[in-house]
């Protein structure tokens, strides 16, 4: 019955009008007495109901890079103030806030320790897991999951990205055995028992081993890195573990702290190149395997350098530690950007 046939049932008064009540308008006639010839009657007018409105299309999250682009600061060169934290005279102090915690895996060990911060009875549950350019994402997440109300995990080793190559440890000069051990033990571990997202990151120059010979840092090392990277990445997604990785940090041609410490009034000169920063750095190994495996990034090169520059000093702050590790202080200063990252990548997942 059309809502034009229901409107004139509810007007009838009789069940014998009812039949003919909820006949369409144009259905009904009028009887025409005996011998009298009836007129032809207009055909009827159709009348369309008013179409309904096209459904609202469902809302989409915004990807990781929306989210990145829309907080993204705008760097200029440093500025001298009165109070530089950390103090350059011990920049190289700030370290990541598990170090203290003893979770950051030594040389020589191999089991996959981990630190917890923010809710421990969280439902959503982070894991940071890698070398040092990993681990200096500590501080930021750690304050992350707290405002969040994420439990994250951390699980970090020296000079030991989580991948399946072996790689040449310099402060040994030789082969990094000890590190391919701990970083199958991280993966086995995380398949056996997967957190809600995996978060890496590694440093962009290693010697590797192949067939028991060093390859030095360079175009065939990188390949074997990258090839790596997709084996390991791919392994993890393969078991519908979800893995966003945070982008590698500018290579710097110096400490800031000593620099900093004999340009306290005048700390642009301690601010360095950003093309030669960012070519040192594992970028390009990051990208490419990530492009190949679907993996998501997170850029914060934007908070580290502008295209021409990478500042030594953002309000106040000293953004490295030595040539290329972040300050426990800065990375802490962007645990919103880190936090808003994350949820985004979450949201991508679950949706």
């Amino acid at each position: 019955m059309s809502s034009r046939s229901a409107l004139l049932a509810l007007l009838c008064v009789s069940v014998a009008a009812l039949a003919a009540c909820t006949s369409e308008p144009g259905d009904l006639a009028e009887p025409t007495p005996s011998g009298v010839a009836r007129a032809a009657e207009p055909a009827p007018t159709r009348v369309d109901a008013t179409p309904s409105p096209a459904p609202s299309p469902e809302p989409t999250a915004p990807s990781v890079e929306d989210v990145l682009a829309a907080l993204a600061p705008s760097l200029g060169p440093s500025v001298a103030v009165d109070t530089y934290v950390p103090d350059p005279a011990h920049a190289r102090d700030s370290y990541p806030v598990h170090y203290d915690q003893k979770c950051h895996q030594d040389i020589d060990g191999d089991s996959p320790w981990r630190c917890t911060f923010g809710d421990e009875d969280s439902a959503t549950q982070i894991l940071l897991v890698g070398d040092s350019h990993a681990a200096h994402w500590s501080s930021g997440l750690a304050q992350a999951a707290t405002d969040e109300g994420w439990q994250l995990q951390v699980s970090s080793k020296t000079a030991c990205p989580v991948l399946d190559q072996l790689v040449w440890i310099r402060a040994r000069d030789g082969a990094y055995e000890s590190c391919l051990a701990w970083g199958e033990a991280v993966v086995e571990r995380i398949l056996a028992d997967p957190p809600d997202l995996v978060v890496t990151s590694l440093s962009g120059e290693y010697d590797v081993v192949t067939d028991g010979v060093k390859v030095p840092a360079g175009d065939e090392a990188d390949a074997a890195l990258r090839s790596a990277l997709e084996r390991t990445w791919g392994r993890l997604r393969d078991a519908g573990v979800p893995l966003v990785v945070v982008q590698d940090t500018p290579w710097l041609a110096q400490e800031l702290g000593d620099c900093l410490e004999d340009h306290l009034t005048d700390p642009a000169a301690c601010d360095s190149p950003a093309d030669e920063a960012l070519a040192a750095s594992g970028q390009a190994n990051i990208a490419a395997a990530a492009q190949e495996t679907g993996t998501p990034v997170i850029d914060l090169t934007p908070w580290l350098c502008t295209d021409e520059i990478c500042p030594a000093v953002v309000d106040g702050m000293l953004v490295m530690r030595d040539e290329h590790h972040v300050t426990a202080e800065y990375s802490r200063s962007l645990a919103p950007v880190l936090g808003a990252a994350i949820e985004a990548v979450l949201a991508a997942d679950l949706g």
